[in-house]
């Protein structure tokens, strides 16, 4: 999107080959100005379903014994537990940018945060990348959904590594899932076909 003061590009993605792991790139860039901004990574336990109107009269916090915290200085966590299923769920977020930045932690309750304060010069682009890992009780061969998150966002490559790694995922998919349908439905069954695949 576009401001008057500048521009940012978005690039987000649920890893193909690693589905525990998601990413999102944001580029800033100043136009007419420099100065510092503040970018706020987190990981929110305090979401509640309440987009649909019909269903507000329902329960909309899924959430409970969220606790937060901090790993490495580029890491924060969080741990909850789903309210109907009582499921564990563990999330680590690794935040990097590709110039110095001045980095604190602003953690409130239910959500796992750091705050970025970032020097822009006029012109030139910025990248902050995200890197969030997700494991639940369900996952099998681990102790503990959180240690697993943590452990596997820090060992987790680069943005470009990883983007690299989905392309090839997703190679290897539509090699294996192609369709040759003529006709205006072409398009359509691929759509959907799109859609299964990265559902399951």
């Amino acid at each position: 999107y576009q401001n008057g003061g500048g521009e940012a590009l978005i690039v987000r993605l649920v890893h193909m080959a690693d589905p525990h792991l998601a990413l999102l790139r944001t580029e800033l860039t100043a136009e007419g100005w420099s100065g510092t901004v503040e970018v706020e990574s987190a990981l929110d336990g305090t979401i509640t379903n309440s987009g649909v109107e019909r269903y507000r009269s329902l329960a909309s916090r899924h959430l409970t014994d969220v606790r937060t915290g901090t790993g490495k200085p580029d890491t924060v966590w969080l741990c909850c537990r789903t309210s109907a299923s009582e499921t564990c769920v563990g999330m680590a977020a690794r935040t990097v940018t590709d110039v110095p930045a001045v980095t604190t932690d602003a953690h409130t309750p239910g959500r796992a945060a750091q705050s970025l304060g970032i020097a822009l010069a006029d012109g030139r682009t910025v990248t902050v990348d995200k890197t969030v890992a997700l494991h639940t009780s369900h996952d099998p061969a681990i102790e503990d959904p959180l240690d697993a998150a943590v452990d596997r966002v820090g060992r987790a490559g680069d943005f470009e590594t990883l983007l690299e790694t989905h392309r090839t995922a997703w190679r290897q998919l539509w090699r294996n899932a192609e369709l040759d349908v003529r006709g205006g439905v072409g398009p359509i069954l691929r759509l959907h076909l799109f859609h299964v695949l990265q559902t399951l």
